[in-house]
């Protein structure tokens, strides 16, 4: 095995592990990472990184008190590798980070069960045939995990037979891919019964374009509960959206706050943007619960320790998820088959974010 040779250490690191492996130098097991450290005259750290991108790559497997299990790269008599066959691939397009909460879980219990669990992400927005053409010859997998993904890029894995399901999303109409998600109709039924329960009568969810076009059924809950309980609520404002920007943000609160008559409530979709939006109207005067009720349709533990007054939001049980997620992934690898929609309802947090209707303050009398 020779020593690394390239601009980056870390990759060269690992292109020097890759090379050994597929040599055969490396056969079951790699050598210990002080012993690895030594031979290429390399900081524990820097090994530590490059066996990091190897796991990444499916190449290896990891497990914690236990020796660096390969994943061999020989192909046998059907033209598949050991790596094809243990491979799962979290496939986005947005970056995914496998160590955060959504993910951990999912991953550590396939890579228990002896997958290697790796994620892509799309170059752009706009999914491409082409390019997951490529993605799908350079990266072959057991089992495709789309998150979120559009409906052409559900329709490409579909329509190639390819072992897939759909997290964090619902699959297409005329998809047929087993898929996986929050029960988002439940969560924004509640939503507006939260409102409502309240007194509030002028109130909106909040989302952004691209969102609200991948879910339009879900968010017909919403208008639908409003309707059930105010028959004669106009609808066309119940919920309004933005171009997911900073600024179109902005707008949309400017143009929603501008008339006499102001919201008194409003649900905002991500984290992010409810930070954002709390932020604007406490700069503007307003405020949380007093003047405007604020929920966040989503939940993130760390911010929302950290917000001020807490959120009132809805939390997603990350050990229940991932044990789901991955129990029908294990279960698509090894029996073909897999329940064609499942869903999960998040829990809603009260927070210090929500209050009943702000009451009008009548104007005194003047004496004469």
């Amino acid at each position: 095995m020779l020593a690394p040779t390239r601009h980056s250490l870390i990759s060269g690191v690992a292109g020097s592990l890759r090379e050994a492996i597929e040599s055969g130098e490396f056969r079951d097991h790699l050598p210990g990472v002080r012993a690895l450290s030594r031979d290429l005259c390399v900081s524990v750290p820097t090994i530590l990184e490059a066996i990091k991108a190897l796991e990444s790559e499916g190449a290896i497997l990891v497990k914690q008190g236990c020796p660096t299990r390969i994943l061999s790269p020989v192909k046998d008599g059907s033209g598949e590798s050991e790596v094809d066959r243990k491979t799962v691939v979290l496939l986005g397009f947005s970056p995914i980070r496998l160590d955060e909460p959504h993910f951990r879980d999912v991953v550590d219990r396939l890579r228990k069960q002896g997958y290697a669990v790796v994620s892509h992400q799309f170059g752009s927005w706009k999914f491409s045939q082409p390019e997951a053409e490529r993605l799908v010859a350079l990266h072959p997998a057991a089992c495709w995990v789309l998150m979120g993904s559009a409906v052409a890029a559900q329709e490409f894995f579909s329509g190639r037979k390819l072992p897939c399901l759909v997290a964090c999303g619902s699959s297409g109409d005329g998809v047929h891919l087993p898929d996986f998600e929050m029960d988002f109709s439940a969560l924004y039924r509640h939503v507006a019964n939260q409102f409502l329960n309240l007194g509030h009568r002028r109130f909106h969810l909040i989302i952004g374009e691209q969102s609200a076009q991948k879910n339009p059924k879900c968010l017909e809950a919403f208008v639908t509960a409003v309707q059930q309980r105010e028959p004669n609520r106009q609808i066309e404002d119940l919920i309004v959206t933005y171009d997911q920007s900073t600024e179109g943000l902005k707008a949309l609160l400017e143009e929603l706050f501008r008339p006499v008559e102001k919201p008194t409530g409003l649900c905002v979709a991500l984290v992010s943007r409810y930070i954002l939006t709390q932020g604007w109207l406490l700069a503007k005067g307003f405020r949380i619960p007093e003047d405007v009720s604020l929920i966040c349709r989503d939940g993130d533990d760390l911010l929302m320790d950290c917000i001020i007054p807490a959120p009132s939001h809805y939390a997603y049980r990350t050990e229940l998820y991932g044990r789901r997620l991955a129990r029908a992934i294990a279960s698509l690898l090894e029996t073909g088959k897999v329940k064609d929609h499942t869903l999960l309802i998040p829990e809603f947090v009260k927070g210090d974010s929500m209050g009943p209707v702000p009451v009008k303050k009548k104007a005194k009398s003047r004496k004469r």
